[in-house]
């Protein structure tokens, strides 16, 4: 996703003026030195080839910590990795989460919705879905404890679909499999397959689903 210069400027005030008025994380969240886990899902966040930290989530946090006279330190793990830390309170922060009613017995969640995201199937522009009832016998590459994920499955399971689910360890990996034909199609959240669709060169299909809330979440009673 590309965002003139000035518009993306705009946002990111905007957002981190929403958040800072109503708390970007908990307010048990005193320490100065955080360390924010960061997974691969660009735009919203990555590493470049240069082990450098990046993205909307990055500017983001940037702003407050230099705000708020937050150290941050980026440690990098893939998602369901990410998930496993900030449980055992091996990270502090993480970014572009879903808010979900089960997720806060698990994490504590800022108050206020960063950006809001869904999922969406994605296939070669040879291979055309155009329902749920297509993806019968499929095989779907999918993101590994992805909340897309999920939601999908619990959907194909409430027709009686059967698919064959490929988990894979990125949303990038997603792309690169269904691109090459290892897979028939495959499911990433809405900003992913904005910046990334075209390079892979795949072809949305009609298939959009589980409109989500993204936050942040910080260690459950940090």
């Amino acid at each position: 996703m590309y965002l003139h210069p000035h518009r993306k400027n705009s946002l990111l005030w905007v957002v981190v003026w929403l958040l800072a008025s109503l708390g970007v994380v908990s307010p048990s969240l005193a320490a100065t030195h955080l360390r924010v886990g960061v997974y691969a899902n660009p735009p919203l966040q990555s590493f470049s080839e240069d082990g450098i930290p990046e993205g909307l989530v990055i500017d983001i946090l940037e702003t407050i910590a230099h705000q708020e006279g937050w150290q941050l330190t980026y440690v990098p793990c893939i998602w369901d990795e990410c998930l496993a830390m900030l449980e055992a309170g091996e990270i502090d922060l993480l970014g572009a989460i879903a808010y979900t009613a089960e997720r806060t017995q698990r994490f504590t969640f800022n108050q206020e919705t960063l950006l809001n995201n869904w999922g969406q199937v994605y296939t070669r522009n040879d291979d055309q879905l155009e329902s749920v009832l297509d993806l019968e016998g499929k095989r779907i590459a999918i993101l590994r404890n992805d909340i897309h994920a999920s939601a999908l499955q619990n959907l194909l399971a409430s027709f009686n679909i059967a698919a064959q689910w490929v988990e894979t360890d990125s949303y990038a990996t997603v792309f690169a499999m269904t691109a090459s034909g290892d897979v028939d199609a495959g499911v990433v959240n809405h900003f992913f397959e904005m910046q990334n669709a075209d390079v892979y060169g795949l072809h949305p299909t009609p298939i959009i689903f589980n409109p989500i809330e993204i936050r942040f979440a910080a260690t459950k009673d940090a």
